[in-house]
């Protein structure tokens, strides 16, 4: 699936970009030296995937004006036929954050308080994505760099399929073209509520839940599946004193500190070669 980016979509990460997780996720990516990516659906909020729907259904009932076609009631009986496309299974995101010690994701992501954010440096997770051929981007939340994008697939969908009038229904083959951007340039918008997350996706597909990449773990009330990323090349590698490191960690404002920090000190010296300083999380947290 082409991307409907363009450059002045691009962003350049930050030096590091943080993943919020408990105490079970940092120690299972430690010592698996790999990074997790969840299925989209079996996110805090799986909506947060289908954001860009809304999107879409503006920018398209748009290029129907455009085309002439100005019967609202009509277009609200095909909106709902282009509203039962859904993120598929298999829209694997690892989010992050460009925030090193924030309040909110800390009690969203961060085990309450008692988790890690993990630092990566963004040149390791680029060379990353880049070598298993993932996507690495930004999450946009404003709505009308939203509505330019979609704009551009809607634009380039309608010339695709000759659409120059009223359909009664979107054939097969252009619902399944909307699927695929829904799971592709869609996966990194969310709604404005969200912008504060400041937030950074690997977006990478493994349609098949069946596939053999697939590893479960338990969450809350669910079983999440998610597929691991070997990060041992890149990011959890053996590394010289000095210079940038590869990763690092700040431990949650609830988090005990000893003996997690020293715990911690021991696992990163079996990656590194050397352990590496944790710094502490000096968010006001009140349970």
């Amino acid at each position: 699936m082409e991307t409907f980016f363009e450059e002045e979509d691009r962003a350049v990460p930050p030096k590091y970009l943080y993943h919020y997780t408990n105490l079970g996720g940092t120690i299972g990516i430690l010592t698996s030296r790999s990074i997790w990516a969840t299925d989209c659906l079996a996110m805090n909020d799986s909506r947060e995937a289908t954001e860009v729907l809304r999107v879409l259904e503006h920018t398209i009932e748009n290029q129907f004006f455009r085309i002439g076609v100005k019967d609202q009631g009509w277009f609200h009986s095909l909106a709902i036929e282009l509203r039962k496309v859904q993120a598929l299974r298999g829209s694997c995101i690892v989010s992050f954050s460009e925030h090193s010690d924030d309040l909110a994701q800390w009690r969203a992501y961060g085990g309450n308080g008692a988790g890690v954010a993990i630092g990566i440096l963004n040149s390791a997770l680029s060379d990353l994505s880049n070598r298993v051929g993932f996507r690495l981007g930004k999450v946009i939340y404003d709505f009308e760099h939203q509505r330019r994008i979609c704009w551009r697939f809607t634009r380039w969908l309608f010339e695709k399929y000759g659409i120059t009038e009223r359909i009664d229904e979107f054939p097969a083959a252009m619902l399944k073209e909307i699927g695929d951007f829904v799971n592709s340039d869609g996966l990194l918008m969310k709604h404005d509520s969200f912008k504060s997350e400041a937030e950074w996706r690997i977006v990478r597909n493994v349609p098949d839940l069946y596939d053999v990449e697939w590893e479960y773990r338990a969450s809350d009330n669910m079983i999440a599946p998610y597929t691991v990323i070997p990060a041992e090349q890149d990011v959890f590698c053996e590394q010289p004193f000095g210079g940038d490191l590869t990763y690092q960690l700040v431990l949650g404002p609830t988090c005990r500190r000893n003996p997690t920090s020293s715990c911690l000190q021991a696992l990163n010296k079996k990656i590194t070669g050397h352990g590496i300083g944790q710094t502490l999380s000096a968010s006001p947290y009140i349970t």
